[in-house]
């Protein structure tokens, strides 16, 4: 398989996770298998060289939390990486790495944009950048635009939000 390019950076192949539930429940179907014994094993024999490639298998890792930890993260809609790190949504990690590699915009003209939604520029920037560094993100949160900025800062507050209630 060949890596796919996701915004100028090649990443490894993955198989969905809706598909691995897919091929499990085929395979672990001892009546399907039973009435299409050819179909299983090529079946089994691609998904094995599938998981080969990507280092996947049916059994996904654990991640380390409880069930009650799993059930409020999802609640909140916040993504736990493997590393124990929140994962930003993608809309939001997608208009970051587009703004990341220009150049950075003029911080009063931020500011001003900022302010005329009520926002204060100060704490809105200090708010996106616990957010980047929590997500392990190299960008600096002056490099960003009045509203990507106000996304991150919204972020921030709904994240601290859903580490209070967290269950230990």
């Amino acid at each position: 398989m060949q890596d796919a390019e996701i915004l100028n950076q090649a990443a490894p192949p993955k198989i969905s996770d809706d598909g691995i539930a897919f091929y499990r429940s085929l395979l672990n179907n001892a009546g399907w298998v039973e009435a299409n014994p050819n179909e299983a094993a090529a079946l089994r024999q691609s998904v094995d060289q599938a998981f080969a490639a990507t280092g996947q298998s049916f059994d996904p890792p654990s991640d380390g939390r409880s069930a009650a930890q799993q059930l409020h993260d999802r609640r909140y809609g916040v993504t736990i990486t493997q590393a124990g790190k929140p994962e930003l949504r993608e809309h939001l990690q997608t208009a970051i790495d587009r703004e990341a590699g220009g150049q950075a915009p003029d911080s009063g003209e931020i500011a001003t944009q900022l302010e005329a939604v009520g926002l204060d520029y100060k704490s809105t920037l200090a708010a996106a950048q616990i957010v980047l560094d929590e997500v392990g993100s190299a960008v600096k949160a002056t490099a960003l635009s009045a509203p990507v900025l106000a996304q991150c800062g919204v972020w921030a507050g709904h994240l601290a939000r859903a580490k209070a209630e967290r269950p230990k």
